[in-house]
């Protein structure tokens, strides 16, 4: 099982690798083309975007992989119910978004950005997850690079703005949906729709939502309250540094990925997980320490050189997201929904609180302090949790 589970983690960072070379070649392109200012608009657009995503999403996906890896036979019921129900959601978000915001430019790249989210309803990660179909979860994210790099060249090159990055952004989703959305689909009835039953899984859901919404607030906030009590080029040094980081994020969620649907039925396979995770936590935080500067000014060039400073205190980072990559996802399979929900609850307030303070005070490092804090509190709010449902069940 072990083996199984590191080969199949080995081929979603081979995809997942293509698919990042390919994504940070692009930021890097941005960067160089449009400048820290317009980096800047594009971090502080997916930083809203990546709420507003959760409004309609509800944690659906979360809810469907845990109760498919229970219950396979489920499937098609989830399949039906959950894309009805996202669907009705994004329709309501679209038509309500403009009656809260009123800058043309940030509304634009937001009704992109979550038109190309919506897309990928139709080929969702969980239905090939509880399938462990993780060679068709590998060629979607190399195809969503390259699509979105053949999409992203022309445009910019003819509209040379960010509304053409996210027009790319729509497009890559739009072709990856008429690829891959067959086998989905395929399970759509309509007579498995249950209205009566939407109450209990939007209820589940919202819970789910809630908790994402709040781990991005101390995911994310820092980037909102750079922009606003500095200016944009301080969220785009940070977003510059912060892609480091969230390279390390990616690997532990693919690890995750992996192990998600056989912790259920196999909770030995929790400590593997666990150690596997921070021992990568401990080699990324050494590699950002000794060699994070010199690889920030290789890639961005001078204008960066504050983004290069800073790498000492996102290898702190990198070490809290391990710590909250272990204790966090499995409150998810133990249907502790509540509990993640008032976790994140807790530990976002205290990140807005935190950014406040430190922005004023220290300014980018100040918000990457935030973050780092914010995430040590929430591993260690799960730690009784998960310590005493899931370790002592693999002993």
């Amino acid at each position: 099982m072990v083996a199984k589970s590191l080969y199949q983690i080995a081929q979603l960072i081979l995809g997942e690798g293509i698919s990042r070379a390919i994504s940070f070649g692009v930021i890097i392109y941005i960067a160089q083309q449009l400048g820290a200012q317009e980096l800047g608009l594009w971090a502080y657009a997916l930083a809203l975007n990546s709420f507003l995503i959760l409004l309609y999403n509800l944690g659906l996906d979360i809810y469907a992989m845990v109760e498919a890896s229970k219950n396979p036979s489920q499937i098609p019921s989830l399949v039906t119910n959950v894309t009805a129900i996202k669907g009705i959601s994004f329709l309501l978000l679209i038509t309500f978004l403009p009656l809260f915001m009123d800058e043309f430019r940030l509304l634009l790249l937001l009704s992109l950005l979550l038109a190309g989210d919506f897309l990928h309803s139709f080929y969702p990660t969980w239905y090939y997850q509880v399938h462990e179909d993780f060679t068709t979860i590998t060629k979607i994210k190399v195809s969503r690079s390259l699509f979105y790099l053949l999409s992203i060249i022309p445009l910019l090159w003819l509209w040379p703005s960010i509304e053409a990055v996210a027009l790319a952004y729509l497009m890559a989703h739009l072709l990856l949906a008429l690829f891959y959305s067959r086998a989905y689909l395929a399970h759509f009835r309509w007579e498995e729709m249950h209205i009566k039953g939407w109450k209990e899984m939007v209820s589940q859901g919202l819970f789910l939502a809630g908790a994402l919404i709040f781990t991005q607030v101390y995911n994310i906030t820092d980037k909102i309250m750079l922009t606003h009590l500095l200016d944009l080029t301080h969220t785009g040094w940070y977003e510059a540094g912060y892609k480091f980081v969230a390279l390390s994020i990616v690997l532990f969620h693919l690890i995750w990925t992996v192990y998600a649907p056989k912790i259920p039925n196999t909770p030995s396979l929790y400590r593997h997980y666990g150690a596997l995770i921070l021992l990568l936590a401990l080699i990324f935080a050494i590699l950002f320490w000794g060699v994070g500067e010199k690889m920030v000014l290789w890639l961005y060039g001078r204008e960066f050189e504050r983004s290069a400073q800073s790498m000492g205190a996102f290898a702190l980072m990198v070490l809290a997201y391990g710590l909250t990559a272990t204790l966090i996802p499995p409150l998810t399979i133990l249907r502790k929904h509540r509990e993640w929900f008032w976790i994140t609850f807790t530990t976002a307030s205290l990140n807005i609180a935190l950014n406040y303070f430190l922005i004023s005070a220290w300014g980018l490092e100040g918000a990457i302090i935030a973050t780092t804090v914010s995430e040590a509190l929430a591993a260690l709010l799960a730690l009784k949790f998960v310590g005493k449902l899931l370790l002592a069940s693999t002993s």
